[in-house]
């Protein structure tokens, strides 16, 4: 099922949802697209954080807040561990690169 389908049957529902996290910039935007065919305003009606901050989230007619990830410094360590990786070194099970959440 599409983010937009699915976010226009979450919105008739009863009650409604007061606000949606999406997991990726996609269904971020069939979310916004359901809201507004919806002729619901944010943040007044639902408020939406979204997972992975694009560029252009400012842009968006809504104020969107996300969560971004560094993705270079995800990729940075990666490729370090893959070297290790490739050694025969040991490599730490878990790694944390710390999001952040931008407010808008």
């Amino acid at each position: 099922m599409d983010a937009h389908r699915a976010v226009k049957e979450l919105l008739a529902a009863r009650p409604r949802p007061t606000a949606l996290y999406t997991g990726n910039i996609w269904i971020t935007l069939g979310a916004l697209r359901a809201v507004r065919d919806a002729g619901l305003l944010i943040p007044t009606d639902l408020e939406i954080v979204g997972f992975d901050d694009i560029a252009v989230a400012d842009l968006f007619p809504y104020p969107v807040s996300t969560v971004w990830q560094d993705v270079e410094a995800i990729g940075r360590e990666s490729f370090r561990l893959l070297q290790k990786v490739m050694k025969g070194q040991k490599v730490p099970r878990e790694v944390l690169i710390p999001p952040r959440l931008i407010v808008r």
